[in-house]
């Protein structure tokens, strides 16, 4: 009897989870638009990195960040803003949350690295970042490329975060 009752108060509620309603918001950054390079970035864990040789810890927040040309010309250096915001802040769900602060940055492959390189960077003023900006990008041959009111680069960090790692022994 108890079974049959659990299934009846259970079938009883259906009707009230229909009607309830479900709130998603997808943020996505603004679009790029006639952008020479393809960019991608996410976070960058301090115990994802496999040390090959001593360094200091980063107790700030790391973005790894690729850069891909589209017509294969080596990158020799990128300046790039990050903006997010800074200190603590609550950012409801229902919003979209604004950028208050931004940091910027000058990045540069190995040698011989090849077109496609990535870089990660230390945010060390920003507790966390909404949008990666490119703002210029000199390129081997010489040229370069500056961001502009029809020439935009931009990317979202992945949202995919590591909150603990165990280390192998």
């Amino acid at each position: 009897m108890r079974p049959l009752l659990s299934i009846a108060l259970a079938l009883s509620g259906a009707p009230l989870l229909a009607q309830s309603r479900s709130h998603i918001n997808f943020v996505a950054p603004p679009p790029s638009q006639n952008c020479p390079v393809a960019l991608t970035a996410r976070h960058s864990p301090q115990g994802a990195m496999e040390q090959v040789r001593r360094s200091s810890p980063h107790p700030e927040l790391g973005y790894s960040i690729t850069f891909t040309p589209a017509n294969a010309r080596s990158i020799t250096q990128a300046r790039l803003t990050l903006h997010g915001i800074s200190g603590a802040h609550l950012l409801p769900a229902e919003t979209a949350g604004s950028s208050s602060a931004t940091e910027e940055f000058t990045v540069a492959p190995a040698e011989n690295s090849g077109p496609r390189f990535e870089s990660i960077v230390y945010a060390r003023k920003l507790t966390g970042v909404q949008l990666i900006e490119l703002d210029e990008l000199t390129f081997a041959d010489g040229t370069r490329w500056q961001k502009s009111s029809n020439s935009v680069c931009l990317v979202a960090p992945n949202g995919l975060m590591l909150v603990a790692a165990q280390a192998k022994p």
